[in-house]
């Protein structure tokens, strides 16, 4: 029995319903593309921007063997195209790039529909180096793809690089008979994808530090993403593990894949799933050689194998923690009668699979701690006695663990009177501090409401992940895109500071991630101002769809006169959705905003109320009564 579930799973991964067919399977143009002798284009970018605007048929883009140095896009509004090479180890598309300078990835695809067979994209940056880490050269993100739409095929294809090769972020894709070679999470995001007989190849640098071939993203357990891999092999010169979760219900399933001895014997990290390991999803299905031997592997594996079997589709609903009434009430504090001296020991001392909510008052005072609330533990209410005086602080950044001062997994959370800091970057101007994200809050469940609550950081400061949360009478700081994510968020009556140590350069206030236009979420601000000490931008695109609404904001003098910047939707800027509307202030004169910024009518702009885009459940009118 336990041997059938993954093949029926296997089968079944990528029946999800229909889009745009490009009108059948036949190409109506063929685009020719060759460094020399006859061709139309000499760069594979200049062939794809040839290709008409929202064009819905096949059209193949045929790539000479060479070597193109460029760094290639393909426009939210360009589906519908093939690339095609004369063969990975002869067309290579090359490009050398990180996190620290522009973070482009060699080949960055946004529409729906887009096929490659026969090419190499690679990412050289930390590629073909034996110097070692300890030796001062810094391993950075550095992606060579970056896939966003729904429906790709690659088909004998080569990926190359080092950390984050493949960022396989989002959409159903299948990758048949392709190398794919890195050491630090090189197969990663959050798509739904099939890997069938690709080779994998671990080449690392660190050879006696176990790397990870994958970091899956799935975030709830109702997402349908993940990554199989069917045949293949795993192959490399230095131990590695299959994965690691990069979100708490991460999902990865090899099956017949022959692994070699690289492949460490606990096989799995948690990572993202540390405080709730059972969340996540990896199984290994009749693998064979060296390396496959379960014995020593995470128990969590097996454990999950037969959940899998047992309750594929029985994902549960969300409880509503038992109406608004606290049963339990436990007191953090620094001295006196209290229960626990830190916040993150009275978190765990909730019982797993909590159902009614649990007060955890904070006294005053400075907590320095790094605080989760696991997957596990919903129905919990933080209570500080003030901002000003309860505050919980970190210091930490991308480079080093990447942990956020405050990550919520649960559904329904609340927190009011506290403050948030991750102290990287903050309240220094020295110029020469490397900026880097530094996450205060990072947010991932659904029903969250903050009351009066503080979030301080630079760079990244308040991680909007996922799901419905509301901010009331918050106050936020930070510079560089310090209110981000895909959540589904209102912010009533908050403070925005920005406070920038480059005062020339303008910051971002927001970058909303919304991916698609069925896509919920956005990010809406009613009431509160715009302030700081430098100029910044009200938004940025993170995805193509960004939707972010000020409604009846006051603005300063900071707000440049453009307002918006497309960042990834440019070229597209029409599927965003940016909008200010009776708004108030020096900043707020739209007479030279960007042309696309959104005119609401009344209708639309009822959609992004409180009661319509937040509470249509009702679900804070039962939230217990917070100071």
């Amino acid at each position: 029995m336990m041997s059938f579930l993954p093949i029926l799973f296997i089968s079944c991964f990528f029946c999800l319903g229909k889009a745009t067919d490009c009108g059948g399977n036949h190409v109506t143009q063929t685009i020719v593309v060759g460094k020399v002798g006859h061709a139309a284009f000499r760069t594979i970018q200049g062939a794809i921007d040839s290709v008409k605007t929202k064009n819905d048929q096949w059209v193949k883009i045929h790539i000479k063997a060479g070597l193109y140095i460029e760094t290639v896009v393909i426009p939210l509004d360009k589906p519908c195209i093939i690339l095609e090479g004369e063969g990975s180890a002869r067309t290579i598309i090359s490009h050398w790039d990180h996190q620290s300078i522009n973070n482009n990835a060699t080949l960055f695809s946004s529409p729906p529909n887009v096929i490659a067979s026969g090419i190499a994209f690679k990412n050289s940056y930390n590629v073909a180096t034996d110097k070692p880490y300890d030796l001062g050269s810094r391993i950075e993100p550095a992606n060579a793809v970056n896939l966003y739409g729904d429906k790709y095929l690659f088909q004998g294809c080569s990926f190359i690089g080092y950390q984050d090769t493949l960022y396989d972020h989002w959409g159903r894709h299948v990758f048949k008979d392709c190398y794919i070679q890195g050491e630090v999470d090189f197969i990663f995001g959050n798509g739904q994808s099939y890997y069938q007989n690709c080779s994998i190849n671990a080449v690392g640098r660190a050879r006696k530090s176990g790397g990870f071939v994958t970091a899956q993203g799935r975030n709830s357990p109702d997402d349908p993403s993940g990554f199989v891999f069917e045949g293949g092999s795993i192959n490399g010169n230095g131990k590695v593990n299959l994965g690691r979760a990069w979100r708490p219900y991460a999902r990865v399933i090899f099956r017949n894949t022959y692994f070699s001895d690289i492949i460490t014997p606990q096989g799995w990290v948690a990572w993202g799933a540390a405080s709730n390991p059972n969340t996540t999803t990896y199984a290994e299905v009749d693998c064979k050689g060296p390396g496959a031997n379960t014995s020593k592997r995470v128990p969590i594996m097996n454990f999950l194998f037969i959940l899998l079997i047992s309750c594929f589709s029985c994902l549960g609903k969300a409880t509503d923690c038992g109406g608004n009434n606290v049963r339990e009430t436990i007191i953090v504090g620094k001295e006196g009668n209290v229960a626990f001296s830190t916040v993150q020991e009275a978190i765990d001392s909730v019982k797993i699979n909590n159902d009614q909510w649990v007060k955890i008052h904070i006294k005053a005072g400075l907590y320095i701690e790094s605080v989760a609330i696991p997957v596990n533990k919903p129905c919990i209410l933080l209570e500080g006695e003030g901002s000003s005086i309860t505050i919980i602080t970190h210091w930490d950044h991308m480079s080093l663990n990447n942990n956020a001062t405050f990550t919520s997994s649960p559904p329904n959370v609340i927190a009011s009177g506290l403050t948030f800091k991750n102290s990287y970057n903050v309240g220094t101007d020295n110029l020469g501090s490397k900026i880097e994200p530094a996450n205060a809050a990072r947010l991932y469940g659904d029903k969250y409401f903050f009351h009066n609550c503080s979030f301080i950081g630079y760079q990244d400061t308040l991680f909007d992940r996922s799901g419905r949360h509301v901010f009331k009478d918050c106050y936020i700081q930070g510079e560089v895109d310090f209110i981000y994510g895909d959540g589904q968020s209102y912010y009533q009556n908050c403070l925005i500071n920005a406070m920038g140590k480059f005062r020339k350069l303008p910051g971002f206030v927001t970058a909303q991630s919304r991916n698609s236009p069925d896509d919920p979420t956005g990010f809406v601000f009613e009431g509160g101002l715009v302030t700081g000490n430098g100029k910044v931008h009200l938004g940025r695109a993170w995805r193509p769809y960004s939707r972010v609404i000020f409604h009846k904001t006051f603005f300063s003098d900071i707000v440049t006169p453009q307002g918006w910047n497309a960042w990834t939707a440019v070229g597209n800027e029409s599927t965003t959705t940016y909008a200010e509307v009776d708004c108030k202030g020096p900043g707020a004169d739209t007479s030279k905003r960007v042309p696309w910024m959104k005119n609401l009518s009344s209708s639309e702009l009822y959609e992004f109320s409180f009661a319509s885009f937040i509470n249509s459940d009702r679900w804070v009118d039962k939230l217990p009564i917070i100071s």
